[in-house]
């Protein structure tokens, strides 16, 4: 049923005029009389009485008045509820991302994004493969870097993140830096990471550890334990354990971590959290100096 008929029915029946209606909704009389035939039409009985002097309810008509009344308030209510629960899921704010960068950059983010807009509630999703997350519509956000673009999806890099050589604390003493081919004369520790794929030749080293995660504690222990080198994100290796250290790596290998959101994306939380990386961060910070 089209309640503009019946809006329109009540208002005929407040002013006794279809034209007074007329100029409220910005139709012409005629449109006006027609809507009221319909509407008689569509429930089947004749709800006015035209006169000259403008139009009268029948007996019909004041009897089921009260139920139209009913009709529109429901309708108001139906509406009102559903502003209500679109603005409460427009404050929940759903992100997914590695641990790495949950446990290192998130919670700074939050921190600052969650005191400007206190009402928003974060949930956050950690796990490996994190892409399919946003593909299923199970996260509003996902940080991810580069190589893990979505073609369908808005990329928002935020910051740049060097990779250093994860060595034991007695190999190339006295070095703040090494090169590259140094690193091909020990094991080395190979973690699931494209960038990495594309930087090292792997036939070069003497032995590879094969780690098949994307996480990056189980390398380090293993070079606190003297299995090998490794290479990793500045972000991931920020506190060393003991018996551990970081050499910046030449040449340079950089990866760029940013966000992925839906296009076309309509949520407002989303559009806040966006632009507030953008305004934060934008490429203007790096994790080394």
């Amino acid at each position: 049923m089209d309640t503009r008929r019946i809006r329109a029915f009540l208002l005929a029946e407040k002013y006794k005029s279809f034209s007074k209606v007329a100029e409220e909704f910005s139709y012409t009389p005629s449109a006006l009389s027609h809507m009221a035939d319909a509407l008689e039409k569509e429930i089947g009985v004749t709800l006015f009485d035209r006169t000259p002097h403008g139009v009268e309810l029948t007996e019909s008509g004041k009897r089921l008045y009260d139920r139209f009344i009913a009709v529109i308030e429901a309708e108001d209510a139906l509406f009102q509820a559903a502003d209500e629960i679109a603005r409460e899921q427009e404050t929940i704010l759903r992100i997914a991302t590695y641990s790495s960068i949950a446990r290192h950059l998130l919670p700074v983010i939050l921190r600052d994004f969650k005191e400007k807009y206190p009402a928003v509630k974060t949930s956050i999703i950690v796990e490996d493969d994190i892409r399919d997350c946003l593909k299923n519509d199970t996260a509003d956000i996902i940080f991810t870097d580069e190589h893990d673009r979505i073609s369908t999806a808005e990329w928002c890099p935020i910051m740049e993140d060097r990779y250093v050589a994860v060595v034991p604390f007695h190999l190339f003493s006295g070095e703040t830096v090494v090169d590259k081919e140094a690193l091909y004369t020990h094991p080395f520790i190979r973690i699931d990471d494209a960038l990495l794929d594309e930087y090292f030749t792997y036939s070069h080293f003497n032995e590879i550890v094969r780690i098949q995660s994307i996480e990056n504690e189980t390398a380090v222990s293993m070079v606190k334990e003297n299995v090998g080198i490794t290479v990793l994100p500045t972000l991931t290796v920020s506190h060393c354990p003991e018996g551990v250290k970081v050499l910046e790596l030449t040449p340079k290998v950089i990866r760029t971590l940013g966000v992925q959101y839906k296009k076309n994306n309509t949520s407002v939380t989303t559009d806040r959290f966006v632009k507030h990386l953008q305004k934060q961060y934008g490429l203007t910070r790096s994790l080394f100096r």
